[in-house]
């Protein structure tokens, strides 16, 4: 039987974390009502987390990942974000297709709520400058969504038109000044107008 070998007095004992592991966790906001209830806030649990970074169950894994390493290269470390997956309304009541960032009560965080109706396996076909790229669209707006977050000074259509730069470059990009233009490239494996909507319908922030 081999011996284990006694650690030195004073060494320093690490304990690795790999950046993909999620831990489990148990914790509870007071999520504030959206619409005309206001005042009626319910409390939401949240069991799993990442750094900073905590998620509803309604949060796929591989979106996790994608939304913590945003946040790593944003550098948005200094409060606790809440994500989780709901509906999103407007003031009078009606449904947004938007993703809604609201500031919880006593220095909790914020609450980023993603609409189920977002699903992953929806694409967008986008021409960035003279080039064709199909991106998720899910990402796409989670990630205009922490940009907004990092750079509060930044209009929405300025954050979403860099959050297709940096999937489209890399984060080499983020810092760009210059940001080439955006538009839709109009192909029949591109997704179809929703239904029952005006015409010239188009997908928040772009």
């Amino acid at each position: 039987m081999e011996r284990k070998k006694a650690r030195k007095p004073g060494a320093v004992r690490w304990n690795v974390v790999p950046i993909d592991q999620a831990r489990e966790a148990d914790r509870w906001i007071v999520a504030p009502a959206q619409g005309r209830n206001k005042g009626a806030g319910r409390v939401k649990g949240f069991a799993r987390f990442r750094g900073n970074c905590f998620f509803d169950r309604g949060i796929p894994g591989g979106l996790s990942i994608f939304i913590y390493r945003a946040v790593k290269k944003l550098g948005i470390t200094g409060t606790a974000l809440f994500f989780a997956r709901g509906v999103v309304k407007k003031a009078h009541g009606g449904r947004v297709a938007g993703i809604s960032i609201r500031e919880l009560p006593w220095g909790t965080g914020l609450l980023i709520t993603i609409p189920r109706g977002i699903r992953g396996t929806e694409f967008l076909d986008l021409r960035l400058a003279d080039a064709e790229y199909k991106f998720r669209r899910i990402e796409l707006l989670v990630l205009g969504a922490l940009l907004r977050i990092a750079r509060p000074a930044d209009s929405a259509a300025k954050c979403s038109a860099r959050a297709v730069l940096i999937l489209a470059r890399g984060w080499k990009a983020a810092d760009s000044p210059l940001l080439p233009p955006v538009s839709h490239v109009h192909t029949k494996q591109a997704r179809q107008p929703v239904k029952n909507k005006k015409p010239g319908y188009r997908y928040p922030g772009f």
